[in-house]
């Protein structure tokens, strides 16, 4: 019937078909974008164009210190949506590969009602998956409560797989408007199947 060698390769050929997404990935590159190798001020730089295969919309990077938040696991640097937008996204570079968002730090500050001093404000951010200019599920709403260390985000389920796009919102806090801060943004980079 079959030749062992004929056997072997049908059985690879039928393992290739079934399992796409493996193959796809086999290309992964996982990054934890730390931010910490940009140039940073006290009062924002913007990003370049493109980080670890990402298009930044709205972020600058900070020095994290004078902006006291507390320390994560890759201080001196944070990137922010700084004083004004309250919204900013993160893109693929290139559109024939999608990633898949693992974690990262965040936390909120917002300049005192009577100085212009920054201090850590407690915050509820909204995050949002897109593929191929599609919602993948309804945002996920995570809360930073101040003056702890950044918070640490960790599960974020299937909304956040195979993305070419992902949108962090910072919803605005009684008489103030937080300014978030990321750190160690988490993610697997890989070929479209």
């Amino acid at each position: 019937m079959f030749s062992s060698s004929k056997r072997f390769s049908f059985i690879i050929l039928l393992g290739g078909l079934l399992a796409p997404e493996t193959l796809a990935q086999s290309n992964a590159v996982a990054y934890n974008a730390g931010y910490d190798n940009l140039t940073a001020g006290i009062f924002g730089v913007p990003l370049p164009p493109t980080y670890e295969e990402l298009n930044y919309t709205n972020w600058e990077v900070f020095t994290s210190p004078p902006l006291k938040l507390a320390t994560t696991s890759s201080p001196p640097n944070i990137i922010s949506l700084g004083f004004g937008p309250t919204n900013g996204s993160m893109s693929v570079s290139n559109t024939s590969r999608v990633f898949d968002l693992a974690g990262f730090y965040f936390g909120c500050a917002a300049l005192g009602s009577e100085s212009l001093l920054i201090v850590l404000v407690s915050c509820t951010v909204l995050v949002t998956g897109y593929s191929n200019g599609q919602q993948l599920a309804p945002s996920a709403r995570y809360v930073y409560n101040a003056p702890g260390p950044l918070q640490n985000v960790t599960v974020l389920g299937n909304g956040f797989l195979g993305l070419d796009e992902v949108r962090f919102q910072v919803a605005p806090e009684a008489d103030l408007q937080p300014i978030l801060g990321l750190d160690n943004l988490r993610y697997n980079m890989y070929d479209k199947c």
